[in-house]
Order: structure tokens, then C-alpha cells, then sequence
């Protein structure tokens, strides 16, 4: 009756064995699901946030950052400056080329931006058909102007190759210093004027508002 009872404890400690293994087996599997859950949803949040053609931040994006980067101004006195950029007859460009090569032209310009902005810090989104927008943190206007002066440049040099065909472009830029208790939609709107500024004299240039003392 030993032995048996020997073997029966052995039995069962081999069942209860399979079944804690069975157990981990399945909570790995379980582990290895979730696990990849989370990364999907990772990667839809990152694609919600993200402009399918140009991989820029979208326009949703864009406004949740301005809105911190206007609190920190406001509350910390934090610099910063806000800049607009439109394509010059990008029109013209659909219209004479076809939207492919639109298409390639806002690609370009894109990765353009992120060439010329490149701190961690640095927002830059497509808010429009044409329009691109950059928030630069702890920036102050005369930089500002340097970076956006250096945008221009590299925009020119810019040769965009399409069916054969060789496009060159230029761009306007309304760029404006964030202000003391002003939000985001005034700070916005600000730029905006300014980038109609530019256009006004002439386009291919940056127009910017000086910030009260």
C-alpha cells in the first residue's frame, strides 16, 4: 500500500505538474497577445497623430502642441516662435503636373523641414492641402528668422524629379514670437497675417512681427 500510495503521489504530482506548465504556456501566449495589442494600439495612436502622405504631425497634433507650447509661454515666459508655410502656385503645380507630382512636392517639402528642423523639441506639421506650420520651443525671433531665412535657402536649391520632369519651387513664411497671455488662436492668427504678408510683397520670402518689449 506504500508503493501505491507512492506512485498515486507521484501521479498526481505529475498531473498538477502538466497542468502548472499547460497554465504557463497559455499565460505566455496570453503575455505574447497582449503584448502585441498594445503595440498595435501604440502604432494607431502614432498613425492618428501622423499625415499619411507626408509622415509630418496632422493637424490635431499640431493644435494640442501649440496649445502647450502658448501655456508655457504664458505661464514660464518660455520663447518661442511659430512659423506658416505655404508653397508658392502650388496650384499651378497640380494644374500643369497632375497630383502625383503635387504629391511628390509636398513629400519633398517635407522632408525639407525636418532637414532645417531638427531638435527633438521641434513641431513640425501639415495643417493643410499646402500649408505647413513649425513651433520651435525655446527659440527667440532673430533665430527665428535665421532658421526661416535657412528654410528659403534650402527650398531654392530644392530640384523635385517627376515623370521626366524637373520642378523647382519656393515658399512663403509668416513666422511670429509667441506673446505673454496670448493663446494659441491669437498666436495662430498672428502668424497667419504675416504669412499673408509675404505673399503681399512678393512671396519666396519670410514676413514676422516684432513682440511688444
Amino acid at each position: 500500500m506504500k508503493r501505491e500510495a507512492i506512485t498515486t503521489a507521484e501521479t498526481i504530482s505529475e498531473i498538477l505538474e502538466e497542468r502548472r506548465q499547460k497554465q504557463l504556456a497559455q499565460m505566455n501566449v496570453l503575455g505574447e497577445r497582449m503584448a502585441a495589442l498594445g503595440r498595435a494600439l501604440e502604432e494607431a495612436r502614432r498613425e492618428v497623430g501622423v499625415d499619411s502622405l507626408t509622415k509630418l504631425c496632422n493637424r490635431k497634433t499640431f493644435d494640442e502642441q501649440l496649445q502647450r507650447v502658448a501655456d508655457l509661454a504664458s505661464l514660464f515666459g518660455q520663447k518661442a516662435c511659430l512659423l506658416l508655410v505655404d508653397i508658392d502656385h502650388f496650384k499651378f503645380v497640380n494644374d500643369n503636373h497632375g497630383h502625383p507630382a503635387g504629391d511628390e512636392v509636398l513629400r519633398r517639402l517635407s522632408d525639407c523641414l525636418v532637414r532645417t528642423f531638427r531638435r527633438r523639441d521641434d513641431v513640425v506639421a501639415r495643417i493643410g492641402g499646402d500649408e505647413f506650420a513649425v513651433v520651435l520651443r525655446e527659440t527667440e525671433l532673430k533665430e527665428g528668422i535665421l532658421l526661416s531665412q535657412r528654410l528659403l535657402d534650402a527650398v531654392r536649391a530644392m530640384n523635385i524629379e517627376h515623370g521626366g520632369e524637373l520642378l523647382r519651387i519656393t515658399v512663403s513664411i509668416g513666422m511670429c514670437q509667441a506673446r505673454g497671455g496670448e493663446g494659441p488662436e491669437a498666436w495662430l492668427e498672428r502668424t497667419d497675417r504675416a504669412l499673408y504678408d509675404a505673399k503681399e510683397k512678393g512671396r519666396d520670402r519670410v514676413a514676422y512681427s516684432v513682440p511688444p518689449e
